[in-house]
């Protein structure tokens, strides 16, 4: 991230009062401030000129709130943009305006300078370290699996975003293994999240694994888990399942993404066969997971007359998506009778009907026509998504199979290395926090996101560890932490760290009820967050 004397941030406000004040704070901290009274006027220095946040501070002579946030945000690098107004405004702009042109935050008038300015710091860190939302591509990522599935295709889907490459493996159709993704989706950090593997075992498996590349040998981690007697080879072939699934599904994350399938006629050899729910059931787990149901009532917005209409049986459908009983009766809804709008009137129904219409198991058709004359869709054939790439098959030269034995497309022991490191350095660094040895942590997160930039919860316990620290100045280490925190949380929604650090820095702030709800929404996630569990006590303490 660049140092806040680079952060450029533009004020729309007819308020002398206001832009002076909160000029003066951003000032202090070495942001520079441009002022503007009017849309129009914001409108024509975007276009000339870079900014890493907008203020737009209504009323304004020239624009409603609607307009405002809807003009500016389309403008080609538009920065993030804060709403203040006299009155909350989120109601009016979810109903009228897209999610990507909608403001990143939206406050109500009166509020602290002082906290506007910091608000503000930390759009400019979203828009600095790239980490404003991209455009939906959810829907295409979901036609694609589904279409390799039916159309029984052999070989390796690859998903590139963010730096970060998933392979998934397909043979006839099915998937069979994933590799690569996030770090969330390893092994280790899996059987970590679900309590499966202490942290003591975990890092005497990453000890013995780095030992290992060093000696010029490789042993994938659940061979190690099994040598060293932590888990049965039954255990870890059912772990590894979890993690395809999981990394399957992580994909739904990406915004937007690039997609290139290799067709093979055999699948790479050493890819195992791992008992993974059906393509349908991951593509409704991966909405579920990622998607806010009003980015989807976006995305479906072109779609919203149609009347929609099963293409298989019930008993298939709730077969296909494994899905609860509760979900018959939208099913039973799903008759040709009603539009779409209509059905996506319920948060609960929008993504099963989202997955059905990308999937291709529900049909839509024009309101208007009659029945007879609407074409019969394709049974479950969803076209491609423009970005996907099928080359032609290899020459056969080019195909010729490797000897069995041999892994599937193993790192280069310097990849390897660096992953283990930056990981052992992660664990380090864990263990540093927890005894208060900040300066420590610091450089051990540094050299970990040397060996691995890629990877969103390196810097976000870099970010806490440089504002627990203090020895910088703390409103910019407050504003990047919440930044990699928000970005971890969006990443991960079952993650409850990133909402332990933005429980603890409301506290550290005052706001003891933003607070609690954010050591709730960690415990909900981890019931044995020792943050999150003392964060409440001295929420109930300080409430007494």
């Amino acid at each position: 991230m660049h140092q806040s004397a680079e952060n450029r941030v533009l004020l729309v406000t007819t308020s002398d009062a206001e832009a002076t004040t909160v000029s003066a704070c951003l000032n202090a901290e070495g942001a520079q401030s441009t002022r503007v009274s009017s849309v129009s006027d914001a409108a024509d220095l975007l276009h000339d000129s870079a900014f890493d946040a907008l203020l737009l501070s209504h009323p304004l002579p020239d624009a409603d709130v609607i307009g405002s946030c809807a003009t500016l945000a389309q403008i080609p690098g538009a920065p993030p943009i804060l709403l203040l107004d006299v009155i909350d405004a989120t109601e009016a702009l979810e109903s009228t305006v897209p999610s990507e042109m909608r403001p990143k935050r939206i406050l109500t008038k009166p509020i602290d300078a002082a906290k506007l300015a910091h608000l503000i710091l930390e759009l400019a860190v979203l828009a600095d370290d790239g980490l404003a939302r991209l455009e939906p591509g959810f829907d295409r990522l979901a036609q694609l699996l589904v279409e390799l599935n039916r159309s029984g295709k052999t070989g390796t889907l690859k998903v590139c975003a963010d730096g970060i490459v998933t392979r998934v493996h397909f043979h006839n159709g099915l998937a069979t293994g994933a590799e690569g993704g996030s770090l969330r989706e390893t092994l280790g950090r899996m059987l970590l999240r679900k309590k499966a593997l202490s942290e003591e075992d975990y890092v005497h498996v990453i000890e013995r694994m780095t030992a290992q590349v060093i000696d010029n040998e490789h042993q994938r981690m659940g061979e190690v888990l099994v040598e060293l007697g932590l888990l049965s080879g039954d255990e870890v072939h059912a772990a590894l399942s979890e993690q395809v699934s999981e990394k399957i599904t992580a994909c739904f994350q990406w915004r937007s993404a690039e997609f290139e399938f290799e067709e093979m006629d055999e699948p790479p050899p050493g890819v195992e066969g791992f008992d993974i729910p059906p393509i349908e059931t991951l593509v409704l787990r991966g909405l579920k997971l990622y998607v806010p149901p009003e980015e989807i009532r976006d995305r479906l917005q072109p779609e919203l007359r149609k009347t929609v209409r099963l293409s298989r049986p019930p008993a298939e459908i709730m077969a296909l998506f494994q899905s609860e009983t509760a979900a018959r009766k939208t099913l039973a809804l799903l008759d040709g009778s009603r539009t779409l709008e209509a059905l996506l009137a319920g948060d609960d129904n929008v993504w099963l009907l989202a997955a059905l219409v990308w999937t291709g198991s529900a049909a839509l058709t024009e309101e208007q026509k009659p029945a007879a004359r609407t074409a019969t869709p394709r049974r479950g054939r969803p076209e491609f998504a423009r970005e996907v790439v099928l080359p032609r098959k290899k020459p056969a030269a080019a195909r010729k199979k490797p000897p069995t034995e041999a892994p599937i497309e193993e790192p280069a022991v310097d990849e390897s290395k660096a992953k283990l490191e930056a990981e052992q350095l992660f664990r380090r660094a864990q263990a540093s926090l927890s005894n208060e040895k900040f300066s420590d942590a610091i450089k051990a997160m540094a050299h970990a996101i040397e060996l691995q930039p890629n990877e969103p919860e390196y810097r976000m316990v870099e970010a806490w560890a440089t504002y627990l620290q203090a020895r910088v100045d703390v409103r910019v280490a407050r504003a990047k932490a919440v930044a990699c925190a928000r970005r971890v949380s969006e990443a991960d929604p079952q993650a409850g760290r990133p909402h332990g650090i933005l429980g603890r820095l409301a506290l550290d702030d005052g706001d003891h009820g933003l607070a609690s709800r954010e050591f709730q929404a960690a415990l909900i996630r981890d019931p044995e967050d020792e943050d999150a569990l003392s964060g409440m006590k001295r929420v109930r303490k300080l409430g007494n």
